[in-house]
């Protein structure tokens, strides 16, 4: 249990102490639930002593103490949510320092730990990242235009080598994109959504078009690679290949022509 003013309570338990009363009379004068906080608090060889037995304790009751602790959570979870909101809230520069500070002396290690809890609870993540998503639009949408305006330059330059890669192919006619379109019926070549194809071109479920096998990975520029996709789907899909992304799907769309075809 911590107890505010712990260092003035500490001073005060000293000089009880030098009086000759015992942890327990000492815990009662100054209200501490226990005399073994006392004893602890006083007695430096005690406090490491107990220190080793907890850790000791952690580590061979490990399963046992999460699996508590979760049950705990979930009995007590808008409670304990409420709680670290308001301890972020007072303290938000000081635990944005922490972060930043701890994440710059293990920086390597913490990501490793998050690409291991992500391969073996990639549901799990995608789930509660799309239902935040899902809650926080404006917020998701704010972080996004933070995001392209701190790194503007990036995107410049990759828009910029994605150009120059389709140059160097002969230009896909309106009229071969047309054929395209018609030939999958207006339906998004991996959803098998109708797509929009008038109004809010940002919309999730406006007409792409879509290189099958990445052109960022050595996909060519021509109608065999092309097609049209959804913004979703292209979006979610990105430079991945479809084999890549969603291996169920390669029976109905293949995986692209892969490499750079050289023209003739």
């Amino acid at each position: 249990m911590r107890y505010k003013d712990r260092d003035k309570l500490i001073v005060r338990a000293k000089k009880l102490r030098e009086e000759g009363l015992f942890y327990r009379q000492i815990a009662n004068k100054l209200g501490i639930k226990s005399g073994n906080t006392i004893r602890l608090w006083l007695n430096p060889a005690a406090r490491t002593h107990g220190n080793a037995l907890c850790r000791r304790y952690h580590r061979e009751h490990r399963p046992q103490i999460a699996e508590k602790d979760k049950e705990h959570h979930a009995a007590h979870r808008d409670r304990d949510n409420a709680r670290s909101r308001e301890y972020y809230k007072n303290h938000r520069e000081e635990q944005r320092a922490y972060k930043k500070r701890r994440y710059a002396e293990n920086a390597e290690q913490i990501c490793a730990a998050h690409r291991q809890y992500y391969i073996e609870h990639k549901e799990e993540v995608k789930k509660r990242v799309k239902h935040w998503e899902t809650n926080n639009k404006e917020r998701c949408k704010e972080n996004h235009r933070r995001y392209y305006t701190a790194h503007k330059d990036v995107y410049s330059a990759h828009a910029q080598l994605r150009e120059a890669k389709i140059r160097e192919y002969d230009t896909i006619l309106q009229t071969e994109y047309d054929a395209i379109f018609e030939r999958q019926k207006g339906l998004c070549i991996y959803c098998n959504k109708v797509m929009l194809t008038t109004g809010d071109s940002n919309h999730p479920d406006y007409k792409t078009k879509e290189h099958i096998y990445p052109i960022d990975r050595g996909g060519p520029h021509i109608v065999e690679n092309i097609a049209f996709a959804c913004r979703s789907c292209n979006s979610a899909k990105g430079s991945r290949t479809v084999g890549e992304w969603k291996p169920e799907l390669i029976s109905r769309v293949g995986n692209g022509i892969c490499g750079k075809q050289n023209k003739e």
